[in-house]
């Protein structure tokens, strides 16, 4: 991303990958090398993230949601892991060690996560509505605001050992919904965007905001298009449900084809239906009788 003329600053975010890619065993992802020397080659991520152009990394590995492990595989291979193998993250599997693809699904469905939270919020859907439908991915944040508890609340009524009956649960208002949703959801993204820090280019005179690893360059990415108000949309056909930048209000596909395929989905379903009438009810037959 080039730098803002408006705000004065630009991204950039470079991230190793082996000269080899990946190669997935025993669900671990291990790195493959074309020769002893052990190359790795370097890219800018933020080459990969145009708006404008519809082009956006974060969204790429964010549609990984209902991939195959081969598709997860060629991304791994291509872009790199979401953060630096060490320790404290690889997995021993058959006396090999490497990154656990489930690490790998876990954040990508964070990230989808968060993509259906701008796409819906952009819609105009209240803060509260959206979390509480959002799927598993922020099990946290609804256990939470199950409990109808906000943060260091002390007006909330809790339940006595010796009296339980006497002291019941308010229903919450909804500004304390939308207060509990906004406090459990800072602190998600705040974890999220750890790795992310401003810098200065002293030779540009510009600030420069980077990440540690490819996973904080993906959700800056988002972050940038949660303010910067690109309007996120979910492809409308049935069987691909993929994110994508809206260029105009009244696109609702990805691509053609998917504009197509729905189509003739439709299509099938409404001539499917009318035949279905037009043959009428079907009458149980009786025996004959001698």
């Amino acid at each position: 991303m080039k730098g803002n003329t408006r705000f004065g600053f630009r991204c950039s975010v470079s991230w190793d990958v082996p000269d080899g890619g990946y190669r997935l065993e025993n669900g671990l992802f291990i790195p493959r090398f074309k020769s002893k020397a052990r190359r790795w080659k370097n890219y800018e991520v933020f080459t990969h993230y145009d708006p404008q152009k519809g082009r956006g990394l974060h969204l790429i590995f964010a549609n990984l949601r209902q991939a195959s492990d081969q598709d997860v595989l060629q991304f791994v291979s291509r872009y790199g892991l979401p953060e630096e193998p060490n320790s404290s993250v690889e997995k021993l599997r058959g006396g090999v060690r490497g990154y656990p693809l489930e690490t790998v699904r876990f954040y990508v469905t964070l990230l989808w996560a968060a993509l259906e939270l701008s796409e819906r919020l952009g819609k105009g859907e209240a803060l509260w509505t959206v979390i509480n439908q959002l799927e598993g991915a922020w099990g946290q944040v609804l256990r939470k605001m199950a409990d109808h508890m906000p943060p260091e609340s002390a007006n909330v009524w809790r339940p006595k050992v010796n009296q339980p009956q006497q002291y019941t649960k308010p229903v919450p208002s909804p500004t304390e919904l939308q207060g509990v949703a906004r406090d459990h959801l800072r602190i998600l993204l705040k974890a999220r965007l750890s790795s992310v820090h401003p810098a200065v280019d002293l030779q540009q005179q510009e600030i420069v905001w980077t990440a540690e690893n490819l996973l904080g360059a993906l959700w800056l990415m988002w972050a940038l298009d949660f303010t910067q108000g690109y309007r996120l949309r979910r492809c409308a056909y049935r069987y691909c449900q993929r994110f994508f930048f809206q260029d105009r209000r009244r696109t609702v596909f990805h691509s053609t084809k998917c504009g197509d395929n729905e189509k003739r989905l439709r299509s099938y379903h409404k001539g499917s239906r009318s035949r279905e009438s037009d043959a009428g009810p079907r009458l149980a037959s009786t025996p004959k009788t001698l």
